[in-house]
């Protein structure tokens, strides 16, 4: 059956067959940086952002957002493509929300500079909005990959 579905497809100028191939490598190269139980992503998933972090979780996040929107990286299948897109939207969203109040602690981590001890309502709010943050983008990096498997 699949090979009349592939026949008719390709007739149409419409070669599913390739296009899934296409997307499944894809798939595992965009896996290969950002695993599924990778530090970075587990750092999207846990991570309290009140504390310092590894500065080496932020590498393969960086790299997602400033390589895989390119048009070489683009998923043929349109819905992953969409999928990519808001999650790495969101990523964007949350390292740039990061970015405007850390600094690195040294020993090769970052921080956004809360102490236990400080009962700053500001500081409160910003390490919310990075949870929040966070979260929103592990909740969409498991949306894309958990569809990417079925869709491919």
């Amino acid at each position: 059956m699949e090979w009349l579905v592939t026949a008719l497809f390709s007739m149409l100028g419409f070669d599913y067959k390739n296009k899934r191939r296409k997307d499944r490598e894809l798939l595992e190269k965009f896996l290969n940086i950002l695993p599924s139980d990778g530090n970075s992503v587990l750092f999207l998933k846990e991570h309290d952002m009140g504390f310092a972090a590894r500065f080496d979780y932020f590498k393969p996040l960086n790299r997602v957002r400033e390589d895989w929107m390119a048009a070489d990286r683009e998923f043929q299948v349109a819905k992953l493509e969409k999928l990519k897109v808001s999650f790495i939207e969101k990523l964007d969203e949350f390292l740039s929300a990061y970015a405007r109040r850390s600094a690195g602690e040294g020993g090769g981590f970052i921080s956004i500079g809360l102490r236990d001890e400080e009962d700053r309502p500001d500081m409160l709010e910003y390490r919310d909005l990075l949870n929040r943050l966070s979260t929103e983008a592990y909740e969409k990096y498991e949306n894309f990959v958990r569809t990417a498997w079925r869709e491919i």
